[in-house]
């Protein structure tokens, strides 16, 4: 999966020796970031299992594995090691957009390798029949290679001013595309995209990000006016020949893609090397089948070796210089693992040197230092043809194709810490500009020069990038959607610690103030934000019919309605319960998520007395770790409703805190949303698999068109296919004494193995077994989560753990073949 070893190949690609002081020097930092801390999943509020919430079966559970390890001398659980993400062909996301249509392979395939799905003009492109609205161009694979590029085009641009003109479409002013992508997260993709078509990045849209190492689907969106550079990647993309990125089902449309807008994500994923523990796997499967698991924001959210929240935690509280630092930080490129791509290793090493020389020198030496050194990256000879594709001019640093191809080749990170020094550079050039141009009026003053040459040095010294003024004006020229996204980030911390508050002292059942999801419209005004509209709240846990924990939810930090405010709620329960022997969940969880921002410095950023004496007393009482915590805090409920704590206080308290909260909307457009703190799958799925081949391929995809005897196709993992699964309980093998099920990608159905083959099968003896799993989560759901159930260990599924289970794996796979030679 990774390799250390590509670092070691990276110094001899540019010539280093392998005895020389850059060479142990790179050794050495091999050495560094393994041993280096990372981020764990206590320090992002990640703390409960479900199933340690639920207490069931857990004394079956610890029988059956103790029976396993009697019978067939199992290694404990605590042994079992997640090779999850083994391949990126091992997790597949597809987008289930808003007609919950699936975006699986079949629909790629329907779009991309079927000649009968549409009707063609001229033998190459032709609106789909019966769309009026929607204009889709498909592709003829026969005819393709026969016309050109310039053609076609000419040929679909006629098309469509024609029925623009017949159908007034002045009003669409979209273009909706479908992209299939393979080990590519969704900003990479984009990126490439920009590089190969020359539109702007900033001129994509989509729904949500999916992660990197997988194959993915979701619906883009761009300006109409991009369409043709849209048909042109396409082609070249779909005419590649191993297909790691794909575009169908162009359309166009009124409206754009916004944030979250889709129906939610189907998963498939496949977990390897799981013998041994097929009873533990199934019986978890079987409770979250049944129970579910906490909706948490997953690891990804938060990055690998950074913390984004403490990105996003510096912007809400406008610490700009803390922003940068967090930005520039050399220790993230440090950390980075070498994948042995010579251009890709190389801007990380360069980057990290300009860090570097940034914190000493300054932004205006890195960044020439980072822009000389990429210059000779791309015109020298260390960038071969496969690596700057599509680009024959010698390229220039100040020419638009070479940063758009420099950007491809960078992480999301790395891209964001590009843009960030080249604002300093120009904000410290301009600095040095305007020093200059007072030298020279203090000059003019003093020596009486001749006026034309005066003009002449002041239009000489006029800047034009005077936006970046100071280090705020740089932060502000990053990217408002990546600047969202830390922020982002940082409200996905506080949702973590505050639903695993509420879980930990309030567990499963309903609370006092809990708020929840109803099916019916609960506002008597329209909203604002659609969800709204359907959210309530529990003054009564006795009174609340046709409401279970499922339907509780949390808000994420955001701009409240009045009507679900945390002043109005608050002022509610108190006339209600006030003197009463009542926990209130709400005002608890208020008062932790008050007393978190409190300790992070974001509220009461103008040290308001009232309040800093007012949450001085409950720090005091918070010392000793998280329990005393929840101990304080359960108190100070307790003291409010009893007014041994003055309610004027606390009601001032709230309204600052209520005006600090609906201050996101205007300062950093963020709107509250409001998320379950449980969920359950849906259409869940699983079969065990045995297989020989260590790097077997399970799942079909585009990216070869043939991917093995134990391949499965999508369709496999639902509960059509009868003869494969059990509708009740939910579950398969993939190979069993009768027959053996395969995928055959030109015909695009199932076809069962002579006796003849079932013979040579009979005579293998399977030495690994994989679980595969298949299931639906909504949009805000991530299925790293339920995997982290299924294991019940905690930080399994931190990416330096992924990879030491990998190099396990590869270890125990070479002992294994070492022994039968």
């Amino acid at each position: 999966m990774f390799f250390k070893s590509n670092a070691v190949k990276l110094c001899l690609s540019n010539g280093i020796n392998k005895f020389s002081g850059c060479y142990r020097k790179i050794q050495f930092s091999i050495l560094l970031r393994y041993s280096s801390s990372y981020l764990l999943e206590e320090n992002v509020g990640i703390n409960n299992f479900m199933s340690d919430l639920l207490e069931i079966n857990k004394n079956k559970c610890n029988r059956n594995l103790a029976i396993q390890q009697k019978e067939h001398n199992f290694i404990p659980k605590e042994e079992l090691r997640c090779i999850f993400k083994y391949k990126c062909e091992d997790f597949h996301v597809y987008e289930i957009d808003k007609n919950k249509k699936i975006l699986d392979i079949e629909y790629i395939k329907k779009f991309c390798y079927e000649e009968n799905e549409a009707k063609y003009s001229n033998d190459l492109f032709e609106s789909e029949i019966g769309d009026t609205s929607n204009k889709f161009v498909g592709i003829n694979k026969r005819n393709l290679k026969e016309k050109k590029h310039g053609n076609a085009v000419e040929q679909i641009d006629a098309q469509n001013e024609e029925r623009s003109n017949a159908e007034n479409s002045e009003t669409e002013e979209w273009v909706h595309f479908v992209l299939y992508k393979v080990n590519k997260d969704t900003q990479e993709a984009i990126r490439e995209i920009s590089k190969m078509s020359d539109i702007e990045i900033k001129d994509f849209h989509y729904s949500g990000f999916k992660d990197k190492r997988s194959v993915s689907t979701q619906i883009i969106s761009t300006n109409v006016h991009n369409l043709k550079k849209i048909l042109d990647i396409k082609n070249y993309y779909f005419n590649k020949k191993i297909k790691t990125l794909l575009i169908c089902k162009i359309e166009k449309c009124k409206k754009k893609i916004e944030l979250g807008e889709h129906n939610g994500n189907r998963f498939i994923v496949v977990l390897r090397n799981i013998q041994n523990y097929e009873d533990y796997l199934k019986n978890r499967l079987n409770n979250i089948k049944k129970k579910g698991f906490i909706n948490y924001f997953g690891m990804q959210r938060f990055g690998v070796y950074s913390n984004t929240f403490n990105k996003g935690k510096a912007l809400i509280s406008r610490n700009y210089k803390d922003y940068i630092k967090h930005v520039l930080d050399p220790c993230i490129f440090e950390k980075k693992l070498f994948y042995g791509n010579v251009v890709k290793d190389n801007i990380t090493i360069y980057l990290k040197n300009a860090c570097d020389i940034y914190h000493k020198k300054g932004a205006i030496f890195a960044y020439k230092y980072f822009t000389s050194k990429a210059k000779k990256l791309f015109d020298g000879d260390l960038a071969n043809d496969n690596c700057v594709a599509d680009y024959n001019n010698k390229l220039k640093i100040g020419n638009k194709s070479m940063k758009k191809s420099l950007y491809s080749f960078m992480t999301n990170s790395e891209y964001e810490a590009f843009m960030l020094l080249r604002n300093l550079y120009i904000y410290e050039n301009n600095k040095r500009q305007k020093q200059r141009k007072k030298k020279i009026t203090e000059n003019i003053e003093k020596y009486d020069q001749n006026e034309g040459e005066n003009e002449m040095d002041k239009h000489k010294l006029e800047e034009k990038h005077n936006f970046y003024e100071n280090e705020q004006t740089c932060v502000k020229g990053i990217s408002m959607e990546t600047r969202r996204f830390h922020m982002h980030s940082y409200s996905a911390k506080i949702f973590n610690m505050i639903t695993s508050y509420r879980l930990q002292n309030f567990g499963l059942n309903l609370g006092y103030g809990d708020y929840f999801y109803s099916k019916e419209i609960c506002s008597e005004k329209s909203e604002v934000k659609n969800q709204h509209n359907y959210i309530s709240v529990i003054y009564n846990p006795n009174n609340a019919k046709d409401v279970n924990i499922y339907n509780v939810v949390l808000p994420v930090l955001g701009c409240m309605p009045n009507r679900l405010s945390y002043l109005t709620v608050f002022k509610k329960l108190y006339r209600e319960y006030a003197g009463k022997n009542v926990r209130l969940s709400f005002l608890e969880i208020l008062l932790y998520l008050m007393y978190t921002l409190y300790t992070d410095n974001l509220f009461n950023a103008q040290r308001d007395i009232v309040i800093d004496k007012y949450f001085s007393y409950l720090i005091q009482d918070c010392q000793s770790g998280d329990s005393a915590v929840r101990d304080a805090i359960k108190l100070w409920g307790e003291r409010i409703l009893r007014n041994s704590i003055s309610i004027k206080e606390t009601l001032y308290i709230i309204k600052e805190f209520n005006s600090y909260i609906n201050s996101f909307e205007y300062e950093y457009g963020m709107t509250c949303v409001f998320r379950n703190i449980l969920v359950l799958p849906k259409n869940l799925y699983f079969c065990f698999c045995e297989y020989n081949e260590p790097k077997v391929k399970f799942i079909s995809d585009l990216y070869k068109m043939n991917s093995g005897k134990h391949s499965i196709s999508n369709k496999y993992l639902e509960n059509k296919s009868i003869d494969i699964y059990d509708n009740e309980k939910g579950e398969a093998y993939l190979n069993s004494e009768n027959s053996i099920h395969c995928f055959d990608h030109k015909k695009g159905n199932y076809i069962e193995e002579k006796n003849n083959r079932m013979q040579k099968e009979k005579t293998i003896i399977y030495n690994h077994n994989a679980l595969v799993l298949s299931f639906n989560l909504s949009s805000s759901s991530y299925a790293t989560m339920l995997i982290r159930e299924l294991y019940g260990k905690r930080n399994e599924l931190l990416v330096h753990n992924l990879i030491k289970n990998c190099q396990h794996y590869d270890n125990m796979v070479k002992q294994l073949k070492e022994s039968l030679q």
